[in-house]
């Protein structure tokens, strides 16, 4: 009986890692990266999005840059992220950080409650940098994008220029519920089993060598 439970388990571990099941997916995707745009002491960045699922909740943006001069971070003020609903105006959700945690040409994640009735409304999310303005700042915090128009839904905005065109560059994720997850998951096995040979003959040892151990023991 033991064996039996174990083989099962290893069974099901061999699907669950092969067929990826995760939980958190990629909603929207703008990676277009030729620009960079400037995020001073006392201004923010404001990006228009529109979610195509529910349970939004993740924003990763794809290039950030915190000036390093002599192998310090050069900036260290407080900073505020926070998505709004443009149809109230209202905030949703808030997250409060340091400008430290801002990565050097890295990815930076916010990670928040998700929005259950997200698909099809319209957000922004916004990024503040709450420091005191400075106007003899020769170095600025700086967030990567583009200057062409990517899509209508994807309007930036900032205090320097309250519209610009273009758009920063961002992926947005959503939860998905076990209903979703359990349909593509099977139909992504069966593509990869059908068209992937070495996926094919991996997942085929793989359940052949777990057989063999179950006989021997």
């Amino acid at each position: 009986m033991k064996k039996t439970v174990l083989i099962i388990l290893g069974i099901g571990l061999i699907i669950y890692i092969s067929t990826q099941l995760r939980t958190n997916r990629m909603d929207l995707s703008q990676e277009y990266d030729n620009t960079n745009f400037d995020l001073p002491p006392g201004t923010f960045l404001e990006q228009q999005i529109r979610p195509r699922y529910n349970n939004f909740y993740r924003i990763i943006l794809t290039k950030t840059n915190n000036p390093i001069i002599d192998s310090k971070t050069m900036i260290a003020d407080p900073m505020r992220f926070e998505i709004i609903n443009k149809m109230s105006g209202k905030t949703i959700r808030e997250i409060k950080f340091s400008a430290l945690n801002i990565p050097v040409l890295e990815k930076l994640s916010f990670t928040f409650d998700p929005i259950s009735d997200s698909a099809g409304k319209t957000y922004s999310f916004r990024i503040t940098s709450l420091g005191k303005d400075n106007k003899n700042l020769s170095y600025v915090l700086t967030f990567g994008g583009t200057v062409s128009k990517i899509d209508r839904n994807l309007d930036l905005r900032s205090s320097n220029n309250d519209d610009i065109i273009g758009a920063l560059a961002f992926r947005s994720y959503y939860k998905a519920p076990v209903s979703e997850l359990t349909v593509d998951s099977i139909q992504d096995f069966i593509n990869r089993f059908c068209q992937d040979k070495y996926f094919t003959v991996i997942y085929a040892g793989l359940i052949l060598v777990l057989v063999i151990i179950y006989l021997i023991i």
